[in-house]
């Protein structure tokens, strides 16, 4: 039966997808064999920070069938690196841009660090490392965070391609 291209590259999506949680599983089993191990029992937020972890590789999944529908793979490997690692420091730069004194430029870079996801929101380290509890919601909104990023990706991918084709 023919697909329409939205539905084949959400299908690219969810083999990608599908492979980064057997990843994803197999690191979290080995780092909770590691906690006990060591003799501890990992806290609850653990748990959530690893789901966390598995929703940021989901967004980056996303970006990835995004880029690799018009550009080289090793173009689209760069630009998905380049985003994780402007992504992971959103909050640190708009910090540096409080402090800058030109109106007009804090703007311009106020409004491209909205463009760029915002990596900090499926990221835990500290409450982890502390063994502290999350405000409540904090999973829920990381997982509508990344539904807002991964499904309009998967979407325009299919309707570049569809554009590209006809």
């Amino acid at each position: 039966r023919p697909i329409s291209r939205v539905q084949f590259v959400f299908g690219k999506f969810l083999g990608l997808a599908g492979v980064l949680t057997l990843n994803w599983l197999f690191l979290s089993l080995t780092e909770l064999l590691l906690y006990s191990s060591l003799g501890g029992l990992p806290k609850s937020v653990t748990f959530v920070a690893l789901a966390l972890l598995a929703l940021q590789a989901f967004v980056l999944a996303a970006f990835a069938v995004f880029f690799s529908s018009f550009t080289t793979t090793s173009i689209s490997v760069m630009l998905v690196i380049g985003i994780f690692l402007i992504g992971t420091n959103v909050e640190p730069l708009r910090q540096v841009i409080q402090k800058q004194s030109d109106g007009t430029m804090k703007g311009v870079l106020t409004m491209a660090t909205d463009l760029i996801p915002n990596l900090g929101h499926f990221n835990l380290g500290f409450l982890v490392t502390y063994g502290l509890e999350p405000e409540k919601g904090f999973l829920s909104r990381g997982i509508l965070y990344a539904l807002v990023w991964i499904v309009p990706l998967v979407f325009l991918t299919g309707r570049l391609l569809d554009r590209r084709e006809a």
